[in-house]
């Protein structure tokens, strides 16, 4: 595959004495030429070849240092008349175009999709069929354009990574559901000192679009050349016989119907967060012991608080069958001087909410484990207590930590997702690891 690196340079025998020297140390053989402003090194020759099409070159002009691997136009880009530049295409310069910022240390662009059709005409039976099948299902290879990252630093301290790809949705509405904005105020339902948070929206408009893409490829398959159309058939029906066992074991358990009771509301925003417990000492193994040492949570924005609420009773019914099942066997184990784990499912009040609280007590856990679920006529929330309570109260949560909002000055307008990772919010794993490594810690420091 032709690869061509280009470094500008500012002194061009500097930049020859340096290649040179690399080359020699490393004991590898080259040949050496010289041009019109330019250095031509050809690795792994000891004499000029016939063709430089398969070479490994190192060129040296006065302002530019190129590296080029197995390129065809390596002789026109050494002398200076490469033409038209990659600077000269529209779609270089366009692409160029979409990144916000004025300028950037790093840029990567790619056109992979114009290359694959530009292999089309030589792709072999089962890749040409492959890419027949995608377009089928409603995947035009055409309607996705280059892809350019941009790689810089604002303000003197913001390492920015900004990405774009242009693509026609008209031309894949099987493939890809572009969900809306966020609301940024959902975001105060997610704890304000948490290190990893994840906030989009549209989960019911992602997840049909993905069986819409499904069932396009059942069809695509069977009106492909030497497919039995029938076989492709029957295995579509199993699938969606398998699915409709599914769903009607979901009703057996829940009362509730999945795709009308629950996934119907569930095209609001969505969280997901973790964190680590306040009560929890991570300077001393031992501090572990005072709690569960996670906060996490999920929630999704109650579109229909009535069907949210509904939900929440359903699953409560079947994990109150869930949990007498594993009561029954986990039971079977235990001993009167080692009784069995026991799972309970029990009511709660939180921030005002009825709350399904269940329990996990196990002998070989220090403390019990509570996930929490329950709904208000915003959210509903699933997780710890702590997780579930701030999801209830959004009493400012993640939008009121001071290096959120730094870091919001720096998002792009009406994003479709927000994903958070605070480094600092990591200190705790930093604390138990050195804890861990120290011969002095002790189980007294867990009262600290």
């Amino acid at each position: 595959m032709p690869a061509l690196i280009a470094v500008s340079i500012r002194d061009q025998a500097a930049a020859l004495d340096f290649i040179i020297n690399a080359l020699n140390q490393d004991g590898t053989r080259f040949f050496q030429t010289t041009g019109d402003g330019y250095t031509l090194l050809v690795v792994d020759e000891s004499v000029m070849p016939a063709s430089l099409n398969d070479a490994d070159l190192v060129i040296v002009r006065d302002d530019v240092l190129l590296f080029s691997a197995n390129t065809d136009s390596t002789v026109i880009a050494a002398s200076g008349l490469q033409s038209p530049s990659l600077f000269e295409q529209p779609a270089f310069t366009g692409a160029l175009g979409w990144l916000p910022a004025d300028s950037y240390n790093i840029t990567i662009y790619a056109d992979v999709v114009n290359d694959i059709l530009a292999a089309s005409a030589s792709m072999d039976a089962d890749t040409a069929s492959a890419m027949e099948m995608l377009e089928q299902i409603g995947f035009s290879m055409d309607s996705v354009g280059p892809v350019v990252v941009g790689f810089t630093i604002l303000d003197g301290s913001v390492l920015t990574i900004d990405e774009a790809q242009a693509y026609d949705p008209a031309a894949m509405p099987m493939m890809i559901a572009i969900p809306g904005p966020v609301d940024m105020t959902f975001a105060a339902r997610i704890p304000a000192g948490v290190p990893l948070a994840l906030h989009g929206t549209g989960l019911k408009t992602q997840l049909e679009a993905t069986a819409q893409s499904y069932s396009a490829l059942f069809e695509a398959m069977a009106a492909q050349p030497g497919m039995d159309a029938d076989e492709i058939e029957a295995a579509r029906a199993q699938v969606e016989k398998q699915l409709m066992q599914v769903n009607n074991l979901f009703t057996s358990f829940t009362d509730l119907n999945f795709n009308e009771d629950v996934l119907s509301w569930m095209d609001g925003d969505a969280i997901a967060f973790i964190g680590f417990s306040p009560d929890i000492n991570a300077s001393s193994p031992m501090g572990l012991m005072a709690a569960f040492p996670l906060e996490f949570g999920v929630g999704m924005e109650a579109t229909d608080p009535a069907k949210a609420q509904a939900a929440v009773e359903g699953f409560t019914k079947a994990l109150n069958q869930l949990a007498a099942m594993a009561n029954v066997s986990m039971g079977s184990s235990g001993s009167a001087s080692q009784p069995a784990d026991e799972i309970t499912v029990t009511t709660d009040t939180l921030n005002g909410v009825s709350v399904t609280v269940v329990t996990l007590i196990s002998k070989d856990l220090p403390w019990p484990v509570e996930l929490l679920m329950g709904a208000n006529d915003s959210v509903f929330a699933l997780g710890t207590r702590g997780a579930v309570s701030a999801m209830f109260a959004a009493d400012g949560g993640l939008t009121s930590n001071p290096e959120f909002q730094a870091a919001q000055a720096y998002m792009l307008p009406n994003p479709t997702a927000v994903a958070w990772l605070n480094p600092a919010g990591l200190l705790p794993l930093a604390d138990l690891a050195e804890a861990m490594t120290d011969p002095s810690s002790s189980g007294s420091d867990a009262a600290s």
